[in-house]
């Protein structure tokens, strides 16, 4: 509960008077400091994790990439995402697909993240556009951006709509490149 309101110090107090630790109390923590920004606390408690016998779950994992992307650590993120699939036998869900989507856009890898959502087992949904879209936003990628966005619209027109307006000045190349269908589904919902 403390984690979950960003009160991490008063969560981790009351984490290490535990007696012992199980699945929950790991999660929570792992949880916690992955979502308020403090990665790699976060990556730390997992590994005191894989030194015991508790195993992660598919819950644990999702914070665990988050984490990554949130400090960078690619490499990580890949071998983490890679074990939960080998040695935990956990099948990524589209949580964990847009997790490593934002690992690697953040990363400026936007080639890979797009082979990734290629690739998927299933349809990336619009979060995994989103995290895209996000990317190419920050690292200048006009051309990815437009068919991020053309996917997202298709998936959310009132909640893309909105964010890709925001995404991209006017005056860019992103309105030269964009369909006549995507400029008139922004007017609907402008």
């Amino acid at each position: 509960m403390y984690s979950k309101c960003g009160n991490l110090r008063d969560a981790r107090r009351l984490f290490d008077r535990m007696p012992e630790h199980n699945t929950v109390s790991l999660n929570s923590m792992i949880a916690g400091y992955a979502q308020h920004g403090v990665g790699m606390e976060s990556l730390l408690l997992f590994q005191r994790m894989l030194e015991t016998d508790i195993a992660p779950t598919s819950i644990t994992f999702i914070s665990v990439l988050s984490a990554c992307a949130h400090t960078g650590k690619v490499e990580e993120g890949r071998n983490y995402f890679k074990m939960m699939k080998e040695k935990f036998r956990i099948e990524p869900e589209a949580e964990h697909y847009s997790c490593m989507i934002d690992l690697l856009g953040r990363a400026g890898k936007l080639s890979e993240a797009e082979r990734l959502i290629e690739t998927m087992p299933f349809s990336p949904g619009s979060i995994g556009w989103a995290a895209l879209l996000g990317a190419c936003r920050t690292h200048g990628n006009i051309d990815l951006a437009v068919k991020a966005a053309n996917q997202f619209l298709q998936l959310e027109p009132s909640n893309a709509a909105p964010y890709i307006k925001g995404s991209f000045d006017i005056k860019s190349a992103f309105y030269l490149l964009i369909t006549e269908e995507v400029l008139d589904t922004l007017k609907l919902y402008h």
